[in-house]
């Protein structure tokens, strides 16, 4: 019934021991695969571009046939890229649950004279 009310003191402790982890040093990649959905988020792209800032998640994918330590990147339904491998294998050792974050979508700008700018992702922070 202490167990259940205060949780196990061990695991604690063993959880306590694990070194936090700077989210904002983790790098997305694979988001030229997601413009579609960036610019539907951002609603399309602009003159000036966009620097827009976003509450998104991290998503691990333990069944991704590619990478068993793959950690998808989403803001609200749309996924708009994926951790860089080594960070991935990094958040799943110290995180490996979904993870609420802030993002920024930044790029997206088309001009009349057809300089054209894709969009990136880049995370600011969290867990928030």
């Amino acid at each position: 019934m202490l167990k259940w009310l205060f949780g196990d003191s061990k695991k604690t402790a063993e959880n306590s021991d694990k070194p936090s982890l700077d989210l904002s040093n983790l790098e997305v990649v694979g988001e030229s695969f997601y413009q579609k959905q960036l610019s539907k988020i951002c609603g399309g792209k602009s003159e000036d571009g966009h620097n827009l800032e976003k509450i998104g998640f991290l998503r691990p994918e333990p069944k991704n046939p590619h990478d068993k330590n793959a950690v998808a990147v989403f803001v609200g339904r749309h996924q708009v890229g994926y951790l860089q491998k080594e960070d991935a294998i990094s958040f799943n050792r110290h995180i490996g649950k979904p993870t609420e974050i802030e993002i920024e979508i930044n790029g997206g700008w088309y001009r009349e004279s057809g300089d054209e700018g894709h969009f990136g992702v880049k995370i600011l922070g969290g867990p928030l």
